[in-house]
């Protein structure tokens, strides 16, 4: 079964509402990053509270669900505040009615520091010996925290507001999908990062803080990657059983034809799901105002989702976005107009009125009154992705193949597919939980994961061992047989916690396969599967070695392109293998004509096989043909040999 997971490719932007009339810029914030990396979502913060605009491991983009998962991000996000004003004087002492100035990271913000602490030092990670453990970008461990991960930033804005903010981040596979910011505003007129005041006034009246969220579509992975694709959002006002304000959304095919299967994004021609997960964000808590700290269930004061290409092209003619952003209700920017939600439906239509691709929406909190000194103001977010096929992909699969087949219809494809958008709300229902409990899992905390693991390849088996973990009753074995770059973990056993060894010998030989080990508490705690993962290094088990070079086979011959990589190896439709090695040999692949087409060197004696992408020594793809090998072992022994390509 095909086991490829993609999805949406997310740009992350920011979106900062700060006055026209700027202040000297000062020395921004160094850019300096952490990771949230504990759980499947992966994530960056900066000390100046945005984006890492580079890579993670194997060229990564900075926000990926599952993490493992090369090119196949989800989840695109503003990471700072904007705010905006109404009635506003400015340090020139000109009165101005509204503010704003542009989408960007504003100049001037300040950097103050920025801090990681996590609940354990990562394993020790080894393949065959070979130490491939993650490195860490931790600056303390503290085993007595309450999240796996804790990262504190802190910068000013050039305004004078101070901007405080907490990540927490879990491992366990219960609450894996997602994060918690508890971010706070203080005015404090410090407006270079010094320490001092040189703001000129004690107040700011009528402020509004807007978060963000821009979404920019679009399917990462080849071959099935075919450019942006629009998003269809939804916008929850404490729904039943949701007791919070949330936005989700999807990718979809073509929401402007009503017949289309717009939902998860349906590839007729590979029969699969492309995006078939929801993402989103939702607000779990808001000070009432500057003087009752109490949570306001009102709030945010107003949502709106509009196109990057509808932001007002003059950025002094802001009356109309600050106008939506401090007026109560829920929004949509259509042609540059502002309507309500409602309003916009009845103009395009109840089906699509998210939108195109690269969308944003924002919830605006306020107004609040701030004066220097004042205790700060509080806003506790949560980010998260989730989706049904996660879950069974098998069944994904299938009901793709049902829809194509006209065995079933689209309503029964959406009911599956937005079974994702109920679990995304459950899940911002348990970070609801936590964060009334004061940040601590209902359960209390997972266990550690082992602090060593190792794998080696063996005689037709993969063999593990791992450290043993206090207070467990067992362990768990995951295994994905998938290309590393899209992995699918399954429970391979469950072992005793009176072990800490096992041998996979359900193995085929040739194939790559990848491995974690998780710990199981009585509480049903478990583990983060992440932390051991051995995806950065294969591990494949020895086919046992042939006796001759005369016994050596090509696998497949005829070889038959296979575009999905299903028929032959999972995931990698060029691979061709060599079985049958007598140990350590040299292979030489040759036309008919006896031209040199490769070169290939097997230096493991234990090994009896090696494979081969079909690159030839000039970097390029052969073509469909007759091949000749030559093989020579290590005693001079030679044999040939000749395989089938068709392309």
């Amino acid at each position: 079964m095909n086991r490829i997971l993609l999805a949406f490719t997310m740009s992350l932007a920011i979106l900062l509402l700060c006055l026209i009339h700027s202040p000297t810029a000062a020395q921004e914030g160094t850019g300096e990053t952490r990771f949230l990396d504990a759980g499947d979502l992966l994530d960056s913060i900066t000390d100046w509270g945005g984006p890492f605009a580079g890579g993670y491991e194997f060229g990564r983009p900075f926000a990926l669900f599952p993490q493992d998962h090369i090119r196949a991000s989800h989840l695109g996000r503003g990471k700072l505040f904007g705010f905006c004003q109404k009635d506003f004087v400015d340090t020139a002492g000109v009165h101005h009615d509204f503010h704003s100035e542009k989408w960007a990271r504003p100049p001037g913000t300040i950097g103050q520091f920025i801090e990681k602490t996590v609940r354990f030092e990562k394993p020790t990670i080894l393949v065959d010996n070979e130490d491939i453990s993650a490195t860490s970008d931790a600056d303390l461990v503290d085993e007595n925290i309450t999240a796996d991960i804790i990262i504190h930033n802190r910068f000013n804005n050039p305004y004078g507001i101070e901007v405080d903010q907490t990540w927490y981040q879990w491992s366990d596979p219960q609450y894996d999908n997602f994060y918690i910011v508890d971010i706070k505003f203080k005015f404090t007129g410090d407006m270079d990062g010094d320490g001092t005041s040189e703001y000129p006034y004690d107040e700011l009246t009528q402020v509004y803080f807007t978060p963000n969220y821009c979404l920019a579509a679009g399917v990462g992975y080849e071959p099935y990657s075919d450019g942006g694709k629009p998003y269809w959002k939804n916008y929850h006002n404490n729904d039943p059983g949701y007791p919070f304000h949330a936005w989700t959304a999807f990718l979809c095919d073509d929401f402007r034809t009503a017949d289309k299967m717009e939902e998860g994004y349906l590839n007729e021609t590979y029969g699969i799901f492309e995006a078939p997960n929801y993402s989103g964000y939702a607000c779990l808590y808001a000070d009432m105002s500057e003087t009752e700290r109490i949570d306001d269930g009102s709030q945010p004061t107003a949502a709106l989702t509009f196109l990057y290409e509808e932001r007002p092209p003059v950025w002094s003619d802001v009356t109309e976005w600050v106008t939506a952003l401090t007026t109560p209700g829920r929004y949509a920017a259509a042609t540059g107009d502002f309507m309500t939600i409602d309003e916009y439906e009845q103009q395009v239509g109840s089906f699509n009125w998210a939108m195109a691709y690269n969308t944003w929406v924002l919830m605006s909190f306020g107004p609040y009154n701030l004066k220097k000194g004042d205790e700060p103001i509080r806003v506790v977010l949560v980010y998260g992705v989730d989706g049904e096929p996660w879950y069974d992909w098998d069944k994904s699969e299938q009901i793709a193949q049902q829809y194509l087949n006209n065995d079933i219809d689209a309503t029964a494809v959406k009911s599956y597919l937005r079974q994702g958008e109920t679990r995304l709300l459950d899940s911002f229902v348990k970070a609801k939980a936590i964060f009334d409990h004061n940040f601590q899992l209902p359960n209390g905390i997972n266990p550690v994961p082992p602090s060593q693991v190792s794998v080696e390849p063996a005689s037709g088996s993969n063999r593990l061992s791992w450290s043993a973990v206090n207070d467990v009753i067992n362990y768990k074995v995951y295994r994905s047989g998938g290309p590393q770059e899209r992995p699918v973990w399954e429970v391979l056993n469950t072992v005793d916690a009176n072990s800490t060894s096992y041998i996979d010998t359900n193995v085929k030989l040739g194939f790559n396969y990848y491995y974690a080990v998780t710990a199981v508490d009585a509480a049903g705690g478990e583990s983060g599967i992440n932390y051991t993962k051995t995806i950065r290094k294969e591990v494949i088990p020895f086919p046992q070695t042939g006796k001759s070079v005369d016994a050596v086979r090509v696998v497949p011959n005829p070889f038959y392109l296979d575009p999905l990589g299903e028929k032959n190896y999972t995931g990698e439709p060029d691979r061709i293998q060599f079985m049958g090695l007598p140990g350590a040999c040299t292979i030489r692949i040759l036309t008919l004509s006896g031209t040199l087409v490769a070169k290939l060197e097997n230096t493991d004696d234990r090994s009896g096989s090696i494979e081969w992408d079909q690159v030839t020594l000039h970097n390029q793809r052969i073509k469909s043909g007759v091949y000749i090998y030559h093989i020579e072992d290590k005693n001079n022994n030679t044999a040939m040999g000749k395989f089938i390509v068709v392309r």
